[in-house]
């Protein structure tokens, strides 16, 4: 009776184990505004695997299920200069990394436009 106790249990046991990493965050400026719609990759150092996802309305941002280790991760916004940092491990379970991009300036050139 207690074995066949066990062996029924056995398979809930085995399904409760996380064997994945999440990483979770939001997206802001430098004025504390979300950015909705910045993506967000992601690509395992010792891979190669590349993982994306956009920030939603509120600018927050999900990538799940990545395996356990070091990656690189690149966030870009139109009109922002993008984050980058390598080497971000990530370990077993929920990661959070909230991220603050910086506005991007652009000086455009002269145009000069003239009539025939």
């Amino acid at each position: 009776m207690l074995t066949l106790l066990l062996v029924l249990l056995l398979p809930i046991s085995l399904l409760a184990q996380i064997t994945t990493s999440n990483l979770s965050g939001t997206v802001k400026d430098t004025k504390g505004e979300t950015l909705p719609g910045a993506t967000v990759y992601l690509v395992s150092s010792s891979t190669g695997t590349k993982y994306a996802a956009a920030s939603d309305v509120n600018g927050i941002y999900h990538i799940y299920n990545a395996a356990v280790g070091g990656y690189n991760i690149k966030i870009t916004s139109v009109g922002y200069k993008p984050y980058q940092k390598d080497n971000l491990q990530l370990i077993l379970g929920s990661n959070d990394l909230n991220i603050i991009l910086e506005d991007e300036t652009t000086q455009l050139k002269e145009v000069v436009v003239t009539a025939t």
